[in-house]
């Protein structure tokens, strides 16, 4: 749902850093007795690099050709079993601070919100003798393709929740929002249905409304990811963040926005989409819990002035 946001140069020391640390082990792996068989397609560095580098539109084609060609010389289960040994996750998953692994994956993209729902935070925690993560979803089942099981583009950090709802679905770049390539645009926004104006909020007796996305058929990559994390039944337990963000824009002025601002002590140069709940800086702000929830209610309910003060 949300694109996932750095740097590229910072990018590209992370993914070489990535390759550079898991070649040693995956080399390790291949020439393990029951792994020689893939040693006919991973004959070099190159080839295991190829595969741990791989650019999310080309790790599909490059996994099924790798098996393609494997098969043509070993039986089936020969070569599944082989990917499954050799790009094994487990080690890369444990709680170690001492070598380079998921935690710090994780803590160098930087990333506090999932980026399939955009509502859960989730940061690394570290306590004395303890390490508590997100979740890492492989994008791309790692019971479907095993050889991308430690893929850089395949490891995308997530909310329990996604990662549980996921679980080991089929998805493909045409079909779903890969949070590398896409996030959902302002052509498919979250809007109100049931609700006319900001007095069904204020009266005796609150109307109703559910949260629905807006026109989400312009791209069927976004039907997708909305089909497959369950999006619109899940924003529909979290009303009360609609609900709050437009009983805030009823204030409507610059005044009372300003007055808002002053509840903030110490703060000089402050964008004013503090007032709603997230960062200060517009770029933090995309990265926020809600970000695009409260973005698209404002930009379709808000009035001009509070409009202009957020600069959309």
């Amino acid at each position: 749902m949300i694109k996932l946001i750095a740097p590229p140069h910072l990018m590209k020391v992370y993914l070489k850093r990535h390759c550079d640390k898991l070649l040693p082990l995956i080399r390790t792996r291949l020439d393990q007795p029951e792994n020689l068989c893939l040693k006919d397609h991973f004959k070099t560095d190159g080839e295991i690099l190829e595969i741990l580098a791989a650019k999310p539109n080309d790790l599909v084609p490059l996994h099924e050709k790798i098996v393609s060609d494997l098969e043509k010389l070993h039986l089936p289960v020969k070569v599944w079993t082989a990917l499954e040994k050799a790009f094994n996750e487990t080690e890369f998953f444990r709680k170690e601070r001492v070598r380079y692994n998921a935690y710090t994956l994780v803590r160098s993209l930087k990333q506090p919100t999932c980026l399939y729902c955009n509502i859960h935070q989730i940061a690394p925690v570290y306590l004395e003798k303890k390490i508590s993560r997100p979740p890492i979803d492989h994008f791309f089942a790692s019971d479907l393709y095993p050889g991308l099981s430690l893929s850089f583009y395949n490891l995308i950090p997530a909310c329990t929740a996604c990662n549980t709802i996921k679980s080991n679905k089929p998805t493909s770049t045409v079909t779903h929002t890969h949070p590398y390539l896409l996030g959902f645009g302002d052509d498919c926004m979250l809007t109100l249905s049931n609700f006319r104006n900001l007095d069904d909020l204020t009266g005796k007796k609150i109307k109703p409304f559910k949260i629905v996305f807006d026109n989400p058929t312009i791209d069927k990559r976004y039907e997708g990811n909305i089909s497959l994390f369950a999006l619109a039944p899940t924003y529909q337990t979290y009303r009360g963040k609609a609900h709050w963000v437009m009983r805030t824009m009823d204030q409507r002025s610059k005044a009372a926005v300003d007055s808002a601002l002053k509840l903030v002590p110490g703060v000089t140069d402050v964008n004013y989409w503090d007032v709603f709940g997230v960062d200060y800086e517009i770029e933090a702000h995309k990265r926020s819990p809600y970000s695009k929830l409260t973005r698209d209610l404002v930009r379709q309910y808000a009035s001009q002035e509070i409009k202009t003060l957020l600069s959309i």
